[in-house]
């Protein structure tokens, strides 16, 4: 009798562990078959496409006409080249004594001669107030036709535009970031728009200004994050240019173009 009953819980126990297999079986796969869907979610996600996250603002600079005021299709492209200034003496005690190193002078020129060679034909220049920019656009200014006009901004001087992301160790004020910021700003708005209607033929103008001021309005000008200038780099009088069409569009065209210089020429 004893021995019916082991043998009557030994088929129980096994039917017990079949049947606890199959269950672990069926849970396997179930975890299995999830795992591979989750992978090819993962897989997915990988290869989409991004939705774009944002829309291009066309009247960015206000100066886009409406109905009423449109009187003929404006066809005229504004060309933006952008300088930087030479290397200076930074150890200077005085903004007016920051004038450019016997280095920078040679920047200067080699850029002047380089802006030559690309046949461009300035309407104007611009240049910062600052010593070192003021330096710069003369040396330019002077392998140029002797009757291209030079106007002076301050606005377009140094500066801290605004509080760069990532965070760095350069931290100044955030007064100087709430003064000079809006400065900068007005310098964009003032020189980086389209074209008027009334302008017929497209144009080209200089501005000869700093870094930190070309890195934010490049940024600015495209419409991306203006945050993010510190991650952009500029060597001592290289060239960017952008393109404003009529309709708004901008195009980056060259950015810190440089390797016209010898390697000799080249600072930051």
């Amino acid at each position: 009798m004893a021995f019916f009953r082991l043998a009557y819980s030994g088929i129980v126990g096994k039917q017990t562990v079949m049947k606890m297999t199959h269950h672990h079986q069926i849970a396997s796969r179930a975890i299995c078959s999830s795992t591979r869907y989750q992978g090819r979610d993962k897989l997915a996600d990988y290869y989409r496409i991004p939705e774009p996250q944002y829309q291009w603002n066309s009247n960015w600079d206000y100066k886009e006409p409406s109905e009423e005021h449109r009187i003929a299709p404006a066809t005229a492209t504004r060309y933006l080249i952008l300088v930087r200034h030479g290397q200076y003496h930074t150890g200077a005690r005085t903004e007016e004594e920051k004038t450019l190193t016997t280095l920078g002078q040679e920047q200067a020129t080699e850029v002047g001669k380089r802006l030559v060679a690309l046949n461009y034909q300035f309407t104007k220049i611009i240049s910062s107030t600052k010593v070192r920019a003021l330096e710069t656009a003369n040396f330019i200014a002077a392998l140029l036709p002797p009757d291209t006009p030079m106007e002076y901004c301050s606005l377009i001087e140094e500066g801290a535009p605004i509080p760069p992301e990532p965070k760095t160790t350069w931290k100044p004020e955030r007064s100087k970031f709430f003064i000079d910021g809006a400065r900068i700003e007005a310098g964009f708005r003032k020189h980086f728009h389209r074209a008027s209607a009334s302008q017929k033929d497209s144009s080209c103008e200089l501005i000869v200004a700093h870094s930190n001021v070309i890195r934010y309005c490049v940024l600015r000008a495209l419409q991306l994050p203006p945050e993010a200038w510190l991650r952009l780099s500029l060597h001592h009088c290289s060239i960017t240019s952008l393109s404003v069409t009529s309709d708004g569009d901008v195009t980056l065209l060259s950015y810190g173009e440089s390797g016209f210089m010898k390697h000799y020429h080249l600072s930051k």
